[in-house]
This record gives C-alpha cells, sequence and structure tokens, in this order.
C-alpha cells in the first residue's frame, strides 16, 4: 500500500486488537498501514517498516503490557519521533509505560479503550485521528476534538469484531503449542524473508477461492521451532535447505521453512526406475528410502512453489491447503482418495495425479489458473469438472471409459492431449480444436480413426502413436 495516512504500531500479541481498530479507522475512510497485511510479498520485515512510517501522518500505538516491552515496537516509535510524526497512543490495559517507552510517551496525549466505554472511546480515537490529519497538526501540538463531527457507522459491529478477534487471539495462543510442537518465540517480528513473490493474483474466472480453514500464525517467530512429526520429510526438507545453501542447525525453524521454494522427493525405486540421469535430475531430487505417513508441518512452507511427493505412500494431504503460492504439485503414485484440500491451491499451475485412488476431481475446479493436468480416469465419476477449467491447456489422461471420455474431447481449448488405455470409438471431435498442437494416443484408437488422425497432421497436429 503507498498511499495511506496512519501506520498502526502493535506487539503481535495483540494483533487482534490492532486488526480491529484498523477495520474501525478504515471503515471511516482513514487509510492505515499495518503489518503483516501491507508487506510486500518477499521483503525484509525491517525494511518494510523503515520505509513506510515516514510516509505516514500518524503512528498509532496499540499499548499494552506486551507492546510496553516490545523491542519492535519501541523501535517503531523512535523511528516516528525521529521522521517528526504525531504519535497517538491507543491504552488498551490500565498500565502505564515504563523505561524508555516512558521516555517517549511522556508528553503525548492518550486515549483509553478500556471497559465498557469503549464505543465512545473509539468514537473519540477515529475524531483524534480525522482531526490531526485535516488540520496537519505537528508532533506535541494540542489537538482541539471537533465534538460535531458526523457520527461514525458500524460501531458495534466493530465492537463485536474486537471481542470476537480477542477470543480467537486468546484461543491461537493457548493452542499453538499443539500446532507448532514448541513454544511460542517472545519475538515482535513476524517471519518475511528476501525472496522475490510471484505478481499480485488476478480475479477467478471460474469458480471462486474458498477461505482456508485455518490461519498460519503470521507472527510466529523466525526462530520458532517447526514440528514435523515425520522423520523421513523432516530430513528431505533438511537436505533440500542445504544443497540450498541454508545452514540448519539441528532442529526445522519456521525461517528455514520460508526459505524452501522447491521440494522434490521420490522413493529411492522411483528415482532409480525414472529420473537417475535424466534431464530432470539436476540434483535437487530427493530420493526416500521410506515412506512418508504425514506431510504435518509442511504447511509452514509458505513460499512453496514446487512440490513433487512421488510413490511415497501419502494419503492426507490437507496439511497443503496452507501452502498458498504453489505452482507446480506432483503427487503421484501414493494412496490419495481426498484431493479437497487442492481447492485452496488457486494458484496451481501444474497438478498430476497419477496412480492414486481418486474418485471426485470436483476441488479441481477451484484452480483457475492450471494449464497442466494428469490422472488416471479408470475410478472417476465423471470428469466434467475438466469443462469448468477455463485455462486447461494439457491434459494427460489414462484408462478412462467411453463416456468420460467422450467428455474430455469436449474441451476445444487443449492444445495438447495425452489419452491412451481409453475407450475412445470417434476422435473426429478433435477436428474443432483449434488450438491442438499435439496429441497422443495408442494403436487401438489408431486403428479406427485413420482418416480423422490424417486430417489433424494436415492441419499441423503432430500425432504420436503409443
Amino acid at each position: 500500500m503507498s498511499n495511506f495516512d496512519v501506520f498502526i504500531s502493535y506487539s503481535h500479541k495483540d494483533k487482534d486488537l490492532g486488526d480491529a481498530i484498523c477495520h474501525y479507522l478504515e471503515s471511516d475512510s482513514i487509510k492505515c498501514w499495518m503489518a503483516p497485511r501491507d508487506i510486500v510479498p518477499g521483503e525484509k520485515w525491517a525494511k518494510s517498516i523503515a520505509g513506510a512510517i515516514p510516509k505516514a501522518k500518524v503512528l498509532l500505538l496499540v499499548f499494552s503490557s506486551h507492546s510496553n516491552v516490545s523491542d519492535q515496537v519501541l523501535r517503531e516509535v523512535e523511528l516516528a519521533i525521529s521522521n517528526g510524526k504525531i504519535i497517538v497512543p491507543v491504552r488498551v490495559e490500565d498500565i502505564k509505560p515504563t523505561g524508555e517507552m516512558e521516555y517517549y510517551l511522556s508528553t503525548v496525549h492518550w486515549i483509553e479503550i478500556i471497559g465498557t466505554e469503549s464505543d465512545s472511546k473509539l468514537k473519540q480515537l477515529s475524531r483524534v485521528v480525522q482531526d490531526i490529519l485535516e488540520s496537519g497538526a505537528r508532533p506535541n501540538e494540542d489537538i482541539k476534538i471537533n465534538s460535531g463531527r458526523r457520527k461514525r457507522h458500524r460501531l458495534r459491529t466493530i465492537l463485536i469484531i474486537i471481542l470476537a478477534a480477542a477470543a480467537l487471539g486468546t484461543a491461537l495462543y493457548f493452542f499453538r503449542d499443539s500446532l507448532l510442537g514448541a513454544s511460542p518465540d517472545e519475538s515482535q517480528e513476524p517471519v518475511a524473508t528476501d525472496k522475490a513473490a510471484s505478481a499480485p493474483t488476478p480475479e477467478p474466472t471460474s469458480a471462486p477461492t474458498p477461505e482456508p480453514t485455518a490461519l498460519i500464525d503470521p507472527n510466529i517467530s523466525p526462530d520458532t521451532v517447526i514440528n514435523i512429526p515425520d522423520f523421513y520429510l523432516r530430513s528431505a526438507i533438511m537436505q533440500t535447505l542445504e544443497m540450498q545453501g541454508q545452514s540448519v542447525n539441528g532442529s526445522i525453524t519456521a525461517g528455514d521453512m520460508l526459505n524452501l521454494e522447491r521440494l522434490r522427493l521420490v522413493s529411492a525405486e522411483e528415482y532409480e526406475k525414472e529420473y537417475k540421469g535424466s534431464d530432470a535430475d539436476d540434483g535437487s531430487i530427493i530420493a526416500v528410502n521410506n515412506d512418508i505417513n504425514s506431510l504435518e508441518g509442511l504447511q509452514y512452507a509458505q513460499n512453496l512453489k514446487e512440490l513433487w511427493v512421488g510413490s511415497l505412500g501419502i494419503k492426507d494431504i490437507s496439511p497443503l491447503s496452507q501452502i498458498g503460492r504453489l505452482e507446480t504439485l506432483d503427487l503421484s503414485n501414493n494412496l490419495i482418495e481426498d484431493i479437497s484440500p487442492l481447492a485452496y491451491n488457486t494458484n496451481l499451475i501444474s497438478v498430476w495425479l497419477f496412480g492414486n485412488d481418486i474418485k471426485d476431481i470436483e476441488p479441481l475446479a477451484a484452480l483457475y489458473k492450471a494449464e497442466n493436468v494428469g490422472l488416471d480416469g479408470h475410478n472417476l465419476m465423471s470428469v466434467s469438472t475438466l469443462l469448468d477449467m477455463p485455462n486447461l491447456k494439457r491434459l494427460y489422461v489414462i484408462e478412462m471409459g467411453s463416456s468420460e471420455a467422450k467428455k474430455v474431447l469436449e474441451i476445444t481449448q487443449l492444445e495438447y492431449l495425452y489419452i491412451v488405455n481409453s475407450s475412445i470409438d470417434d476422435l473426429s471431435p478433435l477436428l474443432d480444436f483449434e488450438n491442438l498442437e499435439e496429441l497422443h494416443i495408442d494403436n487401438i484408437q489408431y486403428q479406427n480413426n485413420i482418416e480423422t488422425i490424417g486430417l489433424l497432421r494436415d492441419a499441423g497436429c503432430e500425432v504420436i502413436v503409443e
């Protein structure tokens, strides 16, 4: 966000209150900057903070027992003062500032949002900020409140948000140990990386993106140890990080997980048969000697863009629903039946699902960016979902019945079609595929469709017979 007036400073333990106050101010057309919401993806946390505070007119401090002792919040206050910004402390607990915080806040005006009068205090807060912005007041200058300002809307809604958010934040804080398998770090700074992120996601042209079923705490310290129960998954992640030049000292941390952008895991047997010595064997593939029983912990790899987990006995892929930046996913030859978590991976471009026990592929309808899909057709209840994927260009299908195979021939935007061991008597619908560049079929289909295949070749389509 480049156009804003208020920088909101808070301890990560008060994020629920900070979010609610931010929402209230923005409902009154006061534009705010708040981390991690407005951190540019891939930019360092400190760099974003240092760039945002000088651009703000006001630093609004959510003051509590947590922010009073937070080094990060103190640095933000110091930077605001050094840049001549007005500080508006909002006291959310009945405590006084101590130490260096007392020094910086001793001469500024306070607003309290404590107890049953939060309604009127939020009104006052909004009026104060509005008056500062409209009057161009300077630091330490008395601020007069215009009591005649219009009434604010949605006040009770915001108070409900504050209470609900506080309850949610408390629940998340107390359950965080079980989620991470480690005690939360007291550091203020949320995790961030140097890696540049992909361009902003466009609006979907097909199915809407569902909301995640769970949240990864954006304020987890980079030093927090992540619980990865499966030994072989943990070992493979450590090996991958080391190949990337990342030093891992014993345990894998949240910061380590954010450095993962590519993770390629296949069984040792598959590596020997399919990849060893091939063009794909660029040193990034990890040959795993045993099945991986759980992907738990992988959800913290928030910057992961490419994931292979091939022939490793995977059944549950629910942790993948948290990895929103995945672009390439290969889950071939596992024991997967339920792919509903993939509905949350709306940035996926390539999805390979061969060799699983999948019957329902409806979750793929949410993948409006997907261009490449590969799957087995023998267990599928229906392939109609593929017709709802507007950007699908390359389709690989093995073993499909005649009725479902005919539906595949309705996906006229395809550029590449690999369909073998499937019951298709008539390939003539492919003559309506204006963009078809390559067709892979087997001998049975070839014998029954020699004329159609000749016309396709005349039109410039490469036909390859398996």
